[in-house]
C-alpha cells in the first residue's frame, strides 16, 4: 500500500505541475496576443493620424492658394468648404484633442478666407495651420505628415 501511495501521488504531483505550466503558458500567450493587438492598433490609429493631417493641411493649402490667387465662384467655394470640412472630420476621429482644437481653428480662418471674412492668415501670426503642423511633428515623429511640404 505504501508504494501504490507514493506513486500516485508523483503522478498527482506530476499531473499538477504539468497543468499548472500549460496554464502559465496560456496566460503569456494571451498577454502577448494582447501587446500584439495593442502594437498594431497604435500603428494603425498612427498611420491613420498621419494621413488625416497630411490630408487636411494639403487641402487647406490648396484652399488658400486658390482664395489667394482667383475669385471664386460660389459654387468653387462650396466645393473647397466641402472639401475642407470631410478633412477636417478624419482629424476629428483620429487625431489627438491639440490637433482637433488646431484644425478647428485652420478650417475657421480657411473658411473665412474663403468667404471672404478676412484675409489668409497674416505672416508670422500663430495660425492654425501652423499650429497642427507643429502638433504632427511632435506626435508623429518630428516627420512632417506626407503631403504637407511646402514647395
Amino acid at each position: 500500500m505504501n508504494e501504490a501511495w507514493w506513486a500516485l501521488s508523483g503522478v498527482a504531483v506530476a499531473g499538477t505541475m504539468s497543468l499548472l505550466g500549460v496554464w502559465m503558458s496560456g496566460r503569456r500567450d494571451d498577454r502577448r496576443a494582447d501587446t500584439d493587438r495593442r502594437n498594431a492598433h497604435d500603428l494603425y490609429v498612427r498611420e491613420r493620424r498621419r494621413e488625416a493631417y497630411g490630408n487636411f493641411l494639403t487641402v487647406c493649402l490648396e484652399a488658400e492658394k486658390r482664395a489667394e490667387t482667383e475669385p471664386l465662384s460660389e459654387a468653387d467655394v462650396q466645393s473647397l468648404q466641402t472639401l475642407v470640412v470631410r478633412a477636417q472630420s478624419d482629424i476629428l476621429m483620429f487625431g489627438s484633442d491639440r490637433a482637433a482644437q488646431a484644425s478647428t481653428q485652420a478650417m475657421g480662418e480657411v473658411i473665412g478666407a474663403l468667404r471672404g471674412v478676412y484675409p489668409v492668415p497674416i505672416e508670422g501670426h500663430k495660425d492654425g495651420l501652423s499650429q497642427l503642423l507643429m502638433v504632427a511633428r511632435e506626435e508623429l515623429g518630428g516627420v512632417p505628415p506626407r503631403g504637407s511640404e511646402c514647395s
